[in-house]
């Protein structure tokens, strides 16, 4: 899992094995009234990782749930991907 952020856009993008988790913005105005502000919470577990995404208006959604398997991570049947 790669987590990174700078880009004031939440996305969650799968590249094989590979999860790359980028948070949004809560204090930037550039893209107001186009993206919610929003920031992640990452809660990481010793068999499992979940990830939300959390606005200022509190609301909170799940936007992937990981079970860990070993050194390595399965993800969940249900793949939870950015609704747009």
């Amino acid at each position: 899992m790669v987590l990174c952020g700078h880009k004031h856009v939440p996305y969650l993008w799968r590249i094989e094995d590979l999860l790359v988790v980028t948070a949004g913005t809560v204090s930037c105005l550039r893209l107001r009234g186009i993206i919610e502000p929003s920031y992640n919470i990452i809660y990481i577990r010793e068999k499992e990782i979940d990830i939300y995404r959390r606005s200022p208006f509190d609301r909170i959604e799940k936007i992937l749930g990981v079970k860990r398997i070993g050194r390595k991570a399965k993800l969940c049947e249900k793949f939870i991907t950015e609704k747009r």
